[in-house]
């Protein structure tokens, strides 16, 4: 039953969740959004520059599927389901950090902007507090506010962290605090186009958010790989940064399936110098070939001799 939960007991197992979280899979991104207005308690993982919200993250082996049953659960009648200081799972993850919560302006500014980056929105609570995840006994350092108003927060966005909303291609409502927003799931769209252009040219075993992948196929007898990044108001240089990331570690990372090839797709033309870069990456025996898809045609500007690269519109 879900009433069985346990408490985490270690700061690899908040880790863990703070990464499962930044981590939603397509059908878990609205989840993962509806938690933003709805956390005021949250845990700062300075380590790998991302946050989690304590309910989330303080619960061992945690899944957004479990968090939903867990909260119907503690709607129908009372549970240990409770955040915040007095909380069980907020007094949970005290014990564990050997901390407690504090509220901290520097690390919500940079929570605003986290959000922002991840989700494209900031609907966070405006009174929050925060807990520092730290590596064993080491004290992380405390952040320091920039004196340049156009220089980066001293947390980035999350290199690891991942665009993915509903393979429906529907608008969906949302509600913030100051409007109901409508939201276009473009990453699925982007995937539901590009396989659509596969089975034109000939891929089979074409898949979708398959264990953790955003698309794969097969094609002239080779296995492809596929991480699809939407740009949404950043630089295309650094969507491919996120996903080159993403896609070494989908490929090679121990346990998982070897794919004979890898390719990163764009929902905006990349500049010349990012085709630069990946070519450069070729040479270092770094192959990741790259796409981009303008409405519905697919463009290449083949750094590689990826079999469906051939197939592409060339810039």
């Amino acid at each position: 039953m879900p009433s069985d939960f346990e408490l985490v007991t270690t700061p690899e197992e908040i880790r863990e969740n703070v990464y499962r979280f930044n981590h939603p899979s397509a059908v878990d991104r609205g989840r993962a959004q509806m938690l933003l207005s709805e956390t005021k308690y949250w845990v700062a993982d300075e380590e790998e520059n991302c946050f989690g919200p304590t309910k989330f993250v303080g619960i061992k082996d945690m899944t957004f599927s479990l968090y939903e049953k867990l909260r119907e659960e503690s709607n129908r009648r009372p549970s240990r389901f409770t955040g915040g200081k007095k909380g069980t799972i907020g007094k949970a993850i005290m014990k564990v950090l050997n901390s407690e919560f504090t509220k901290s302006p520097e690390l919500h500014a940079l929570l605003s902007e986290w959000s922002k980056s991840k989700f494209g929105s900031d609907a966070i609570k405006a009174k929050t507090e925060f807990i520092r995840l730290r590596m064993g006994e080491r004290k992380l350092p405390e952040p320091k506010r920039p004196t340049d108003k156009s220089a980066p927060p001293v947390i980035a966005i999350p290199s690891r962290a991942r665009e993915l909303v509903e393979l429906f291609e529907d608008a969906y409502p949302r509600c913030t605090r100051e409007q109901l927003l409508q939201i276009v799931p473009h990453h699925n769209r982007l995937s539901n186009r590009l396989r659509a252009w596969f089975a034109k040219v000939g891929a089979t075993e074409i898949a979708a958010e398959c264990d953790s992948v955003d698309v794969s196929c097969l094609h002239s007898g080779q296995s492809c790989l596929f991480e699809l990044k939407t740009c949404h108001k950043q630089s295309t240089r650094h969507a491919l940064r996120e996903a080159l990331g993403q896609i070494l570690e989908y490929a090679f990372y121990p346990g998982r399936p070897r794919r004979e090839r890898l390719a990163i797709v764009l929902d905006a033309e990349p500049s010349k110098s990012d085709t630069a870069w990946f070519r450069r990456l070729v040479e270092i025996g770094v192959t990741v070939e790259l796409f981009w898809l303008i409405e519905n045609d697919v463009y290449a500007e083949p750094v590689s001799d990826h079999p469906l690269a051939i197939h592409a519109r060339q810039r």
